[in-house]
């Protein structure tokens, strides 16, 4: 499902290499917003974040309009992300299985834009919450979701540090959210920064220590919940 310190596996990209999805090269492609996106398996396995532009695609031989979450997922799939299937009408595109996950009962794929769970159709024009399309910086995150109307929280990097001292105590916060966007201090999460690694307490915070040198990715994960965006972190 979404770069990060693993990956989807490839044979399950290539199991797929198949899918009906097909994106367009579309002229107009440097007005689509440029959106970090980021997919998650079932198994917790990461694809990117990715920097990808929105732009118009066409998927079962249907137009998904650019700035949607749908397009988004495409142009991912371009970039070397994992294939994935869709159906129903192109006025309401589900997508139902990314690399070997498919949807099952009460399970299955779900996206996110920055902490809130998308309210339309991945493809709805009006946007992921019928208030306007994607915009350029904005979060989008697909994930394997274990209930519908319950999904695992996603964590978030409070505020991380762009640049650091070598060798400096780095303090770094922790939130997870629910599908609503609530948020409260993360527990128990892994952080990591280079070769330094901490445990959030109750109050969702851990201090590391910056490496030495280098542009070393900041994370932070926890089984059973959906990993942080990576930040990269200037040391010098």
């Amino acid at each position: 499902m979404a770069t990060g310190s693993s990956s989807l596996s490839a044979r399950a990209v290539a199991l797929l290499a198949g899918t009906a999805l097909a994106v367009s090269a579309v002229p107009a492609l440097a007005a689509a917003p440029s959106v970090d996106t980021m997919v998650v398996a079932r198994s917790g396995a990461t694809f990117g974040p990715r920097v990808v532009r929105a732009a118009t695609a066409h998927i079962n031989r249907c137009t998904v309009p650019a700035g949607t979450p749908l397009a988004a997922l495409g142009w991912l799939h371009r970039a070397g992300g994992p294939a994935f299937f869709a159906r129903g009408d192109c006025s309401a595109l589900y997508v139902f299985q990314v690399g070997r996950d498919r949807a099952a009962g009460r399970a299955g794929w779900v996206y996110k834009v920055g902490h809130r769970l998308g309210t339309t159709a991945a493809g709805d024009p009006s946007g992921p919450f019928g208030n306007g399309r994607l915009r350029s910086g904005q979060h989008v995150v697909w994930f394997w979701c274990v209930a519908a109307g319950r999904c695992q929280r996603t964590l978030e990097l409070v505020r991380p540090p762009g640049r650091v001292h070598a060798g400096a105590r780095v303090r770094v916060r922790v939130r997870a959210y629910d599908d609503n966007g609530r948020g409260a201090p993360a527990r128990g999460v892994t952080v990591t920064l280079g070769g330094s690694r901490a445990t959030t307490g109750a109050d969702g915070s851990a201090v590391l220590r910056a490496p030495r040198r280098g542009r070393p990715l900041l994370r932070a994960a926890r089984r059973g919940l959906i990993s942080a965006f990576p930040a990269q972190v200037v040391i010098g």
